[in-house]
């Protein structure tokens, strides 16, 4: 069964955390007195059907000497975080970061394990919504996942995260992927369908409006769950005419809004029009990734593709980081390439970079792009790490955040992209004030 040990200095609430996620087996002693918990404590969690084994450590403090309690306490917790697959590392949000804290940082990052900083004692609800941690981002362990363990808020949201890094190959596969296929009226989204799933799904026919419903078909390909939702053609609502294509239309617009990942479809005869250039607006606006289909290319007179997409990319520059791919589904020209490039994307709007790796860039970006100044003073990003996926959003705490302006925000987000190879995603930047410090 998998392990995951509880770490900290003493008298953070690591019994407390412990005693509250445990289903059966033994129970830690709590005392407000530093140190009760002296020896390694074992525990069953269930959550969700998965199972884990929960490992209570005594306080984790420097060595005084080689006799000291203290001495042997830290043999026992250097011990389970060998044994741990997980650390859950265990703050005071009241005490702040001591030096302590600083120690137990140190060794864990050696241990090369997974860390998850756990800021404890937070007990007003208002706190949780992650600012009230900030400060602890300068870990350099990740995000901080807050909560009271003594009041039980925030450990559904801790048991859901440990359940995500305990068992991410089922996770990924019970989290499918959600792929909508959008575009204009007859543009041959059903007949992509049916050439990607190899089978007549859906009536395919040549009057324009022929899918009336959004129809959710599930895809594997690999080891990757797709759900493909084939929409209603999206139209200029100047031009919806009766109350079905209204309803058409707006279930077009909520697939769209709850899909992962969009396939834009293009006539290839017709080309982009305002119509698809709003529906690549909605989906920035809804943070999903995808792909450009030029479709019927067999139709094509030139067949120069290089040619058509810089053509495209010169109609719509703000997709500059969406691939454009031709297909046909009537001959299944280009299918396989697209299928390639979906699981890319899929990887790549839920990808996970490291704190440390995204401090680098950030500064290595505000060395090679200066920021501008702000009432005479130098804007400041002091630390930056990765807020979540799908798509990849980032904080970055500096000192004025008003006064980022959205073409600076653009440069680092373009930067950010060529860095760690995020195309085919939108990027989310958020700026916050750094806490603590004075706006110098």
């Amino acid at each position: 069964m998998p392990k995951v040990a509880v770490l900290g200095r003493p008298n953070v609430g690591k019994s407390t955390l412990f005693n509250r996620l445990i289903s059966k087996g033994r129970w830690a002693i709590v005392d407000k007195t530093p140190g009760v918990t002296r020896d390694r404590n074992y525990g069953d969690v269930e959550w969700q059907g998965y199972n884990f084994t929960l490992i209570d450590t005594g306080g984790f403090e420097p060595i005084v000497n080689k006799n000291d309690l203290r001495n042997k306490v830290k043999s026992q917790a250097e011990i389970a975080v060998k044994e741990g697959d997980i650390i859950l590392f265990v703050l005071d949000f009241k005490d702040g970061i001591t030096p302590s804290d600083l120690e137990i940082a140190n060794l864990l990052r050696r241990s090369k394990k997974k860390i998850i900083p756990i800021v404890n004692k937070v007990d007003d609800p208002r706190l949780q919504d992650g600012m009230g941690g900030a400060g602890f981002y300068r870990l350099g362990l990740g995000d901080p996942i807050l909560l009271s363990a003594l009041h039980g808020l925030g450990v559904d949201h801790l048991l859901d995260e440990v359940k995500k890094e305990i068992f991410p190959s089922i996770i990924e596969a019970e989290e499918e992927t959600k792929v909508a296929i959008v575009g204009r009226p007859n543009v041959g989204k059903s007949s992509l369908l049916n050439s990607i799933l190899g089978e007549e799904r859906v009536i395919v026919d040549e009057q324009p409006g022929t899918t009336r419903d959004s129809i959710d078909t599930i895809f594997y390909r690999g080891n990757q769950r797709y759900l493909l939702i084939d929409t209603a053609g999206i139209r200029r609502r100047t031009k919806v005419a009766d109350d079905l294509e209204r309803f058409s239309l707006r279930q077009a617009i909520d697939s769209l809004r709850r899909a992962h990942l969009v396939l834009l479809i293009i006539e290839v005869t017709t080309g982009v029009t305002r119509q698809d250039k709003r529906i690549l607006k909605m989906m920035e606006s809804s943070g999903c990734g995808g792909i450009i289909v030029v479709n019927k290319w067999d139709l094509s007179l030139h067949k120069n593709e290089e040619e058509y997409r810089q053509g495209i990319l010169a109609q719509i520059p703000f997709i500059q980081h969406l691939p454009i791919t031709f297909t046909s589904a009537l001959t299944g020209e280009g299918i396989e390439e697209l299928l390639d490039l979906l699981g890319g994307i899929v990887y790549t709007h839920s990808k996970k970079i490291a704190t440390p790796f995204i401090n680098q860039a950030i500064q290595e970006i505000l060395r090679s792009h200066s920021p501008p100044t702000y009432k005479g003073k130098e804007l400041k990003i002091y630390y930056s790490t990765q807020k979540g996926v799908r798509p990849p959003s980032f904080i970055l705490f500096g000192n004025h955040p008003q006064a980022f302006s959205p073409s600076y925000l653009k440069c680092i987000e373009n930067e950010l992209r060529k860095r760690f190879d995020l195309f085919g995603t939108p990027i989310r930047l958020e700026v916050r004030r750094k806490r603590g410090k004075r706006n110098a």
